[in-house]
């Protein structure tokens, strides 16, 4: 069932519909729907045991955010969220995640500024909270068939 919840959550980022989020010093940040580092050792699991149904889940991938720089004579960078641990041990409490950056053209005071707009108190928070949202909505669906 993996790859099913990969696409399911594929169509949920893609779905996220908030025009690009200015992070001064850094330029607009938008969800790509995107997802990357679809870990090989991620799975979701429907078994059935001595008559009952469980499904189990462990996933690990990044949601690629774009990095809008105002020139368009350059690919843009990417910020990854990197989710490091999506699985039936951590529900219930916010996934972890880590911001990493792929691409040129960021500085670090462009890269800190992104990190400070990603938390939930950044101007950012709103796309966080939407990709999030897709993350925890994926996982139910998952959990619900």
């Amino acid at each position: 069932m993996a790859s099913w919840v990969k696409d399911k959550l594929a169509a949920l980022l893609g779905a996220i519909e908030m025009p690009p989020l200015e992070v001064v010093g850094a330029g607009t940040l938008r969800c790509t729907g995107e997802i990357s580092g679809w870990g090989d050792d991620s799975t979701a699991d429907i078994l059935l045991a001595r008559g009952k149904t469980k499904r189990v889940y462990d996933l690990h991938f990044s949601v690629v955010l774009e990095v809008g720089l105002g020139s368009s004579n350059s690919t843009p960078p990417k910020v990854l969220l990197r989710f490091l641990d999506v699985s039936n041990d951590t529900a219930g409490a916010p996934r972890a995640l880590r911001v990493e950056f792929e691409g040129s053209g960021l500085n670090e005071g462009g890269k800190e500024a992104i990190k400070t707009a990603l938390t939930p108190e950044g101007v950012a928070s709103s796309l966080l909270s939407a990709v999030r949202g897709a993350v925890e909505e994926t996982v139910s669906a998952f959990m619900k068939m």
